[in-house]
C-alpha cells in the first residue's frame, strides 16, 4: 500500500481501478489516505459490491461498477490494483487480461497485484486448491495453476519496481509501472 502511495503522491487527483477486491478491505485502506482519489471500484460479483459498499461506507471518491473487467476499460487510469484476480483466470485468458490491464493504463501507470503462488510449497499447493474450490463453488471461478505473473507483465512491458512475499512465498504483492 505504501509503495502505491507513493508512486502516486505526485499526480494530482490519481485516478486508481480497484479492481476485484471483493470485500473491499484494500479499499478501506486506501480510503484512509488524506489523497483526493478517483476511485472505480470494479467488481462482477453483486454480492462481494454489496459487502464493500458497507465496508467502505459512501465516500463520494468511490464509483461502484458491476462488470467483469476482461476487456479493460473506457477510462485509462493512473493506477490498478488487482488482489487475488489473477488466478481466477488460465493461462491464455490471463495474458488477454492482463493485456485489458496495460491497455487501461496510462504512461507510467501503477500495477499492484497481489496472490497466491501454488509452487511455493506444499501447504501453499493445499492452499490454493481449499480457494479454488471455494471460488469456484460460490464465483464460478475455473480451476487453474498459477504462479507470479512476471512473464507475462514483462511482455506487456512492464518493469517490476516492487514485491513482498509471506509465508515462505505463497502470498506475494508486487508492484509493476509501465
Amino acid at each position: 500500500m505504501e509503495a502505491l502511495l507513493q508512486s502516486l503522491i505526485e499526480v494530482e487527483c490519481p485516478s486508481i481501478a480497484v479492481v476485484g477486491d471483493g470485500d473491499g478491505r484494500f479499499l478501506v485502506e486506501l480510503l484512509k489516505s488524506e489523497q483526493d482519489f478517483k476511485i472505480d471500484y470494479i467488481d462482477c460479483s453483486p454480492g462481494m459490491l454489496r459487502v464493500a459498499q458497507k465496508r467502505a461506507a459512501h465516500d463520494s471518491r468511490v464509483i461502484w461498477r458491476c462488470e467483469k473487467f476482461e476487456r479493460g476499460s473506457q477510462k485509462s487510469y493512473d493506477a490498478i490494483v488487482c488482489h487475488f484476480v489473477l488466478d481466477g483466470f488460465g493461462c491464455e485468458h490471463r495474458m488477454s487480461f492482463v493485456g485489458a490491464i496495460s491497455a487501461s493504463l496510462n504512461p507510467n501507470g501503477i500495477l499492484l497485484v497481489s496472490d497466491f503462488d501454488s509452487r511455493a510449497h506444499r501447504k501453499a499447493a493445499a492452499l490454493v486448491v481449499c480457494m479454488q474450490w471455494f471460488f469456484h463453488a460460490f464465483a464460478g471461478v475455473p480451476f487453474v495453476e498459477f504462479s507470479k505473473p512476471d512473464e507475462i507483465l514483462i511482455e506487456h512491458e512492464m518493469t517490476k519496481i516492487g514485491e513482498n512475499e509471506w509465508w515462505k512465498g505463497a502470498i506475494f504483492s508486487q508492484i509493476w509501472k509501465m
